[in-house]
């Protein structure tokens, strides 16, 4: 609210805007009741934005505390914030607060050390897997081999960003406010770097080996700042104004419960299987995917998992948990099929029950003669 209250002089209909765009979007109600760093870091980016904007006091430290919160939060947010923190640099050198910049500078520089050098996994550092796969060669490619399985999807690396505008999970009435966009909309400098690092950031998406819309939200307070003056138009313009914010405030709260219905889906999913596995508890269980849930309601079993490593053999009376129908394309190849299919040709697989949409519950009754 303040950041858009300091950039355009006309704040006709703000509450509403906000409520409508931004905290009614599918993908924003969806990841704010997700235990994930997505809120975080929304914050996070929404609180330099605000630094910025309203010209705090002591900005560039305040900026340099933020954007080092924001990147160890989510690393991705590095070349969305970099050119912001850049533009505030920029503004302290002009004023030579020297001061200022030097401690800035300093304190992330020590925190950034510290955590990329000294308490960094290999999964939560420079060395991350996609930090290490970005390549502009992904940009006209759809399909992608990781450890994350083969991923496959309907449009090239390229145009994956531009889902942060187009699709209704995260904007349903882009469609409609495109149409009320205009030059001056971009005239102020402030408005200049953040399309400019909205730029930055696409292209560094484009080059990642995957898409996934968690990244994409992080970028979406630019969005709403950016498309404020369009819907003021669109506003103005309206006729039965009620009734049209009804109706986008209702196919909403419809996208809302569609994207939110897998995650409940799942949660049912993993009740019942809690429900039906603890009487098998304290044997051997070879498991992928379901296994994490089981474990973390506190089933007692000795957990193996089928994507860390490829195994060589497998114990007679253990149980099995697999979906294969689920897993043979995105796993082909992969350690969870792979162990999988060995199992099924060296093994007699007894089918102990079948848990439905796809899930089997089997018994392993000793190699094949």
């Amino acid at each position: 609210y303040k950041i858009i209250e300091q950039l355009y002089p006309i704040k006709s209909f703000l509450n509403g805007y906000l409520w409508v765009v931004f905290l009614s979007s599918p993908f924003i109600f969806r990841s704010s009741i997700l235990v994930m760093s997505d809120a975080l870091s929304l914050f996070l980016v929404t609180a330099m934005l605000w630094i910025i904007v309203n010209k705090v006091r002591f900005a560039f430290i305040f900026c340099s505390l933020v954007f080092t919160a924001a990147v160890l939060t989510r690393y991705a947010v590095f070349p969305l914030l970099a050119p912001l923190l850049l533009y505030v640099f920029i503004i302290h050198i002009k004023r030579s607060e020297w001061l200022q910049i030097v401690l800035g500078l300093f304190s992330m520089g020590v925190v950034f050390a510290l955590n990329f050098f000294l308490f960094s996994s290999e999964n939560g550092s420079i060395r991350h897997e996609w930090l290490q796969t970005w390549s502009p060669v992904h940009f006209f490619k759809k399909s992608f081999s990781t450890i994350d399985g083969y991923q496959s999807y309907f449009a090239p690396n390229i145009l994956y960003p531009l889902k942060l505008f187009v699709h209704p999970g995260f904007f349903p009435s882009f469609f409609i406010l495109v149409w009320f966009v205009r030059k001056i909309d971009f005239s102020q400098t402030m408005i200049q770097w953040m399309v400019f690092s909205m730029m930055i950031y696409f292209i560094f998406l484009s080059g990642v080996p995957f898409q996934n819309e968690r990244f994409l939200i992080i970028a979406f307070p630019m969005v709403v700042v950016l498309m404020f003056p369009a819907f003021q138009r669109f506003y103005s313009w309206l006729r039965f104004r009620m009734i049209g914010i009804g109706l986008l405030f209702l196919s909403e709260i419809l996208l809302t419960a569609r994207a939110v219905k897998p995650f409940y889906d799942r949660i049912r999913f993993e009740k019942a299987l809690v429900t039906i596995m603890t009487p098998y508890q304290y044997k051997t269980l070879y498991a992928f995917d379901a296994d994490i849930a089981l474990k973390g309601r506190g089933l007692q079993f000795n957990y193996q998992n089928l994507w860390v490593k490829h195994y060589s053999s497998f114990d007679s009376g253990a149980l099995v948990l697999f979906n294969e129908e689920k897993f043979a394309y995105q796993w082909q190849n992969k350690n969870p099929m792979l162990n999988f299919q060995f199992m099924k040709d060296a093994y007699r697989l007894q089918t102990e029950l079948n848990l439905g949409n796809g899930w089997m519950l089997y018994s392993i009754k000793g190699r094949n003669e």
